[in-house]
């Protein structure tokens, strides 16, 4: 399978920016250990280092919104070539998906169905894991996407 420098480029920079997110940011228990205080305005405690934290939803941050959405591919003639998907996090487009992936070539999904069912799949993989998913033939066939 072949990538073009763009495609590689994109996904290192999202790794690095996961990452770095992943350890620039603190749970509230790495904060206490570290002698801070944190104040919980729903209830109005305050809990510092060595204290239990009532609110344990105070500790945990929102979860990323992670969606897939399609795109028509157009050729140099402007004409229509198929469909592709972005996974748009948190409302910035992160992954770019032109091609089908796992396959050989440089061919768009044939039709907007196809497009969205592989973009879902991959949102859903990256939901649960929060890396890059990874599409292989086996689940393009198990959702009868045409890529021949």
């Amino acid at each position: 399978m072949t990538h073009n420098y763009t495609t590689i480029a994109r996904t290192a920079m999202l790794f690095l920016l996961l990452g770095t997110l992943n350890t620039a940011c603190g749970t509230a228990d790495e904060k206490n250990k570290a002698g801070d205080s944190i104040h919980d305005t729903a209830t109005g405690s305050t809990t510092t280092a060595g204290s239990e934290v009532r609110d344990s939803a105070a500790q945990t941050a929102p979860a990323p919104v992670i969606e897939a959405v399609v795109f028509e591919v157009r050729g140099s003639s402007n004409r229509i070539e198929g469909y592709g998907y972005d996974l748009v996090i948190n409302g910035k487009k992160t992954v770019h998906q032109p091609m089908i992936p796992a396959v050989q070539g440089n061919k768009s999904f044939a039709t907007e169905q196809d497009a969205k069912a592989v973009g879902e799949l991959a949102a859903a993989r990256m939901r649960k894991t929060g890396d890059l998913p990874t599409i292989s033939v086996k689940d393009l066939d198990s959702l009868k996407i045409t890529y021949h």
